[in-house]
């Protein structure tokens, strides 16, 4: 139960830290706006030409196909692919093994958060996704 507790409050500061760190200002980009641009950052800004590839990235609807006890092998085959590790704790290969997988949605700052202990979804959730 003790170990339970911990997981759940591990995961809990986890998704917390990972939430704060994506709202993040964009002060520095404010600050660089005074500095003179190179060939290349302008090169940046011209138009793109229009591409009909619909945009890589989770849907909500593949999110919400995601169910606690899940493994993380089910969970990719869901996702389309492989999450980023965030974070992990523990050993490698035991049951007390936490880790933290995201995968990023289809628009700006939308994402997934997976949490497992072992290979066992025990907690998700999203944000921004559409």
């Amino acid at each position: 139960m003790k170990s339970k507790f911990l997981t759940i409050i591990l995961a809990l500061t986890l998704i917390t830290s990972l939430a704060f760190l994506t709202g993040c200002s964009d002060k520095d980009k404010a600050e660089d706006k005074d500095k003179p641009k190179t060939e290349q950052e302008e090169k940046k800004n011209e138009p793109k030409e229009e591409t009909k590839e619909e945009p890589k990235g989770v849907t909500l609807s593949a999110y919400d196909k995601i169910e606690l006890g899940m493994s993380y092998k089910t969970v990719t085959e869901l996702l389309g692919g492989d999450g980023i590790l965030q974070s992990e704790a523990g050993e490698k290969g035991s049951e007390t093994y936490v880790s933290v997988y995201k995968w990023d949605g289809k628009t700006e700052k939308s994402y997934i958060i997976v949490v497992m202990r072992g290979d066992m979804i025990t907690s998700k959730t999203q944000a921004g996704m559409e």
